[in-house]
């Protein structure tokens, strides 16, 4: 749900610059294309090291294979 939200924010910043919109007419299209795919790419880099590092017992032998 995260990621779909960052998604639509950032969709909605490109399409918004690219169409020329009042809001949107100072930001370079590019520029906010570069912008969303790099915050999108850095959070799901970090959630995906959040996420490694949450994982029970992955460097340990379950009980019944350690005796």
């Amino acid at each position: 749900m995260y990621y779909l939200s960052l998604g639509g924010i950032g969709g909605s910043i490109v399409t918004g610059s690219t169409v020329g919109t009042i809001e949107f007419i100072d930001i370079d299209p590019i520029a906010s294309a570069i912008f969303t795919v790099t915050s999108i790419s850095v959070l799901a880099v970090i959630h995906t090291y959040y996420m490694h590092q949450d994982r029970i017992g992955e460097n340990e032998k379950p009980p019944e294979v350690a005796q």
